[in-house]
């Protein structure tokens, strides 16, 4: 999971660096059982924002992980991917006047594209390299760490 790694990475000369936690919406992958063990042997079980004990026991959904997302904790669903949308459409449109590559590698000559899924994936998927920066990640989720 990438989340390990940034986290680890993402504060280590911060006030923070020793109590920052994870957040995540309820992915229901994120709650599977590998998935929580995956973050226990990582040493970042204890570092997740959920339900603990007895609180939401009456609803096996949600105890002991979350009942959906807020929008103030969650910066990837309220803000990132609207910089990642805003950033590949710019990307898009720049690049439109570029040749278009093969079908199996749809960036080859530099353009951006979203006319296939392909396109789009490959465009994404380049996209995401860059944004949104580690800048603007750090920003959009500081707040909770105040």
């Amino acid at each position: 999971m990438a989340t390990c790694e940034h986290a680890r990475a993402g504060r280590p000369s911060t006030p923070y660096s020793d109590s920052w936690f994870i957040f995540h919406d309820h992915l229901s992958a994120w709650w599977e059982k590998e998935a929580q063990e995956y973050l226990r042997e990582r040493g970042m079980f204890d570092r997740q924002v959920r339900a603990w004990g007895e609180t939401n026991i009456e609803f096996s959904r949600y105890h002991e992980s979350l009942v959906g997302d807020r929008p103030e904790m969650c910066a990837l669903d309220t803000h990132l991917f609207a910089d990642l949308e805003h950033a590949l459409l710019t990307n898009v449109v720049a690049t439109s006047s570029l040749p278009k590559g093969p079908p199996d590698d749809p960036g080859e000559h530099g353009r951006y594209d979203n006319g296939t899924p392909k396109e789009l994936s490959s465009a994404m998927r380049r996209t995401w390299e860059y944004c949104p920066t580690t800048a603007s990640v750090l920003s959009r989720t500081s707040h909770a760490c105040r």
